[in-house]
């Protein structure tokens, strides 16, 4: 580990040579490499985590480009995932970066998953969320969902350990009924609560211990909301979790 590479973020008495140690030796999977996948991407390996994998099926095309900035002209019709990949490799040769082209499944994130500590959910669907939150609660993995609609988004990081904390189905209970669609979104939103996800990865793989929110954040209105939400004992997901 190269201690000058990183000195900058070494001197924030929260990470220090120790907490930058723990980033070295912390493996993730961030799943999507678009809108919020790109800026979570490109910090944290910037920040020097030791093992990023990147999960995307999708291909990039031309509307994609007012906000996957891990992308450009050059690389429509490219993997997202190997799009991604190719552009961390050059910003960061010290760590290791793996890239699956894969749809995330039951049975898919067995093996992409294993030795995780912490997923990292950068997608538009709801299907993917609810398979990552199922694998969460199976494997005891932290998950930190994210999502963004215009200029609206949130995030929560879901720690099945902690069994006060909700999770994903206990907060959308009814969300295997929404309808998939096209999404309107502007490309700063994603760049904002993707860099926050960013930060609360870092924060969580440093060991920070802070107090876990579902934050709200309107870019529109300036607003940022805490809200505190209770686990359900009805939940189909997680009711048996102890």
């Amino acid at each position: 580990m190269s201690t000058t590479r990183y000195r900058r973020q070494i001197l924030i008495e929260q990470i220090g040579e120790e907490g930058q140690l723990e980033l070295t030796n912390s493996k993730i999977a961030v799943v999507g490499a678009g809108g919020l996948g790109s800026p979570i991407l490109y910090y944290l390996t910037a920040a020097g985590v030791g093992h990023i994998k990147i999960v995307d099926f999708d291909i990039f095309d031309v509307s994609n480009l007012n906000r996957q900035i891990l992308h450009n002209e050059t690389r429509l019709g490219m993997s997202k995932a190997r799009s991604a990949f190719l552009t961390l490799s050059r910003l960061n040769s010290e760590i290791e970066v793996d890239y699956y082209e894969n749809k995330i499944t039951i049975e898919s994130a067995e093996e992409i998953f294993k030795d995780c500590d912490l997923i990292i959910d950068a997608v538009d669907n709801i299907a993917t969320r609810l398979v990552l939150n199922q694998h969460s609660i199976k494997h005891g993995v932290p998950v930190l969902f994210g999502a963004v609609e215009s200029f609206e988004g949130y995030l929560y990081m879901f720690d099945p350990n902690n069994k006060d904390l909700p999770c994903y189905e206990c907060l959308f209970p009814n969300s295997s009924n929404c309808e998939k669609r096209e999404i309107p979104i502007v490309g700063s939103t994603a760049g904002v609560i993707g860099t926050w996800q960013a930060s609360e990865a870092l924060k969580y793989l440093v060991g920070y211990n802070y107090k876990n929110y579902f934050l709200k954040i309107d870019l529109l209105g300036n607003t940022i909301e805490k809200i505190n939400f209770l686990r359900r004992n009805d939940c189909k997901a997680c009711s048996e979790r102890g």
